[in-house]
């Protein structure tokens, strides 16, 4: 039996999935990382959004603002 999910690419990079529905016909290419007010100057919550920042800009360039593809 297979099983249906929307999953960013960048997290299937390396992994057997097959695509079923074309880029175009998704939600949305933008990504948010909502935080209370309050723990937006927490380390910790910084180091998470550098690395997911990190992530997304090396393995998806279409969701780091700096695609150039039409």
């Amino acid at each position: 039996m297979g099983w249906l999910a929307v999953i960013p690419d960048f997290l299937t990079a390396n992994d057997d999935f097959i695509r079923v529905i074309p880029s175009d016909q998704m939600f949305s290419t933008e990504v948010w990382l909502v935080t209370y007010a309050d723990l937006i100057a927490s380390a910790r919550v910084r180091a998470v959004a550098d690395f997911l920042s990190e992530q997304v800009m090396r393995s998806n360039p279409e969701l780091s603002g700096r695609w150039t593809g039409a």
